[in-house]
């Protein structure tokens, strides 16, 4: 059996906790849309690194790591949008704040990690 990275677990129990809160948004259809903005960022942190286990190559990873960074900056907006409305109770809003603050710390890192090899690679 595969041995799924932090990034993965972590991306993929992040998913799981957005799918929950956009189940609450959705009960209000006044922020469904805005619930739907959450939803497909929150996801796609997750199926984004998942993909960047199958690349080929490290600038495969890497480009699939820097959309999943993408993709968590735009969660953290939709969270703190959705916060400072009080449509998402704040607690909520506030545990999924510091989850999405520790991927984009993750990801960034390993984006960071992997540019610095290819700059290496180039060089070398």
């Amino acid at each position: 059996m595969k041995r799924e990275s932090a990034s993965q677990d972590k991306s993929f129990a992040f998913a799981v906790r957005v799918v929950a809160a956009y189940r609450q948004l959705a009960e209000n259809g006044d922020v469904a849309e805005l619930g739907q903005q959450l939803l497909r960022c929150g996801i796609a942190i997750g199926s984004h690194v998942n993909e960047s286990t199958s690349g080929l190559s490290r600038s495969e990873f890497l480009a699939s790591m820097e959309a999943a960074y993408a993709e968590a900056h735009r969660t953290d907006y939709w969270l703190r949008l959705l916060r400072a409305s009080e449509l998402l109770d704040a607690d909520l809003a506030d545990a999924l704040l510091e989850d999405c603050d520790i991927l984009l710390r993750i990801l960034g890192s390993a984006c960071h990690t992997t540019r610095k090899g290819l700059q290496a690679q180039a060089s070398a």
